[in-house]
């Protein structure tokens, strides 16, 4: 499900931080207009900039918001902060459950067999 027309932080009630990453953070939120539930990922411009990952982050964006499947966590839409757009914001449907996959470094290398 995709929110439509103009989106911004002041349609959502932001509850607490479920997740950090090197320049954004992931917060719970509600909807108020629908009451759906929401997390919202809350990007830092300048980290991302920095960091040389604006690219990464344009290709996320096109990535999810292409697809569509009961296997790929939904993707609502997108904004700029107010006033000054120092963040964007990317709306994902919530899920429960934790994480959906262990890091990176805990899967590779694999072990060698024996």
């Amino acid at each position: 499900m995709r929110l439509t027309g103009l989106v911004t932080k002041g349609d959502f009630e932001m509850g607490p931080t479920i997740g950090v990453g090197s320049f954004s953070r992931v917060y719970v939120a509600k909807h108020v207009a629908s009451g759906k539930i929401w997390a919202i990922k809350a990007i830092s411009k300048a980290e991302c900039v920095r960091l040389l990952q604006a690219e990464h982050v344009q290709s996320e964006r096109a990535i999810l918001s292409a697809n569509e499947h009961p296997f790929i966590i939904g993707f609502g839409g997108s904004f700029q902060g107010e006033p000054a757009p120092l963040r964007m914001f990317q709306l994902r449907e919530a899920r429960s459950g934790g994480r959906p996959a262990p890091p990176a470094a805990v899967r590779w290398p694999a072990p060698c067999p024996p």
